[in-house]
């Protein structure tokens, strides 16, 4: 019998292991891969790793630690380290579009290459064009902080139902911070679900 106990208690801590530091795929429409590697459904993601989203594609991912939801869009590229913790992590979107969505414990948000969208709020949009170097924000629900990675001063906080950006056609300030429509605000929110 007390080998039976220890062997459950063992098994138990290595499935509690397991779940600590992982994101499962949610929902995978099309091709997405992490670390080159195809996934599934089904697929449990660890570690540190890259991840590409397919031509007219779509990948969904929940993160057990800290219950955030990341949504990537076709044609994305990212990097996402699972195994840091849950306050420090952070999705490094080098192409393409993103959707935050806070969990219990909020993480740093969403990285490009010339701006950091910290998470205040809890549900937010971001893209990078590359080929433009422009970032957007549209924050669908509670506060994002955007800062410009140039400069730390250059920081503005973007509430629901408004935009802000940098870069490209906006400038290497951040922009002034826009009110959008509900007919906008559908738009994006279509574009890429929670």
């Amino acid at each position: 019998m007390m080998k039976f106990l220890l062997g459950l208690i063992c098994l138990l801590s290595f499935s509690l292991c397991w779940a600590k530091g992982s994101a499962k795929v949610v929902l995978l429409k099309g091709e997405a891969t992490f670390g080159g590697k195809a996934l599934t459904k089904n697929s449990t993601l660890q570690g540190t790793g890259e991840i590409k989203v397919g031509d007219k594609s779509y990948l969904k991912l929940h993160l057990s630690e800290s219950g955030t939801i990341i949504a990537i869009g076709a044609n994305s590229l990212s990097k996402l380290n699972i195994s840091a913790p849950a306050d420090k992590q952070e999705l490094n979107l080098i192409k393409g579009i993103a959707r935050w969505v806070s969990g219990d414990k909020k993480g740093l948000g969403v990285r490009t290459p010339n701006g950091s969208m910290g998470v205040r709020g809890t549900d937010f949009f971001a893209s990078y064009n590359p080929l433009l170097g422009e970032t957007e924000l549209i924050c669908f629900d509670g506060i994002v902080e955007m800062t410009n990675l140039k400069d730390p001063e250059d920081s503005k906080l973007v509430k629901k139902n408004q935009w802000g950006g940098i870069g490209g056609r906006f400038g290497n300030k951040l922009s002034q911070i826009l009110d959008l429509t509900p007919e906008l605000i559908k738009m994006f929110d279509a574009n890429l679900p929670k």
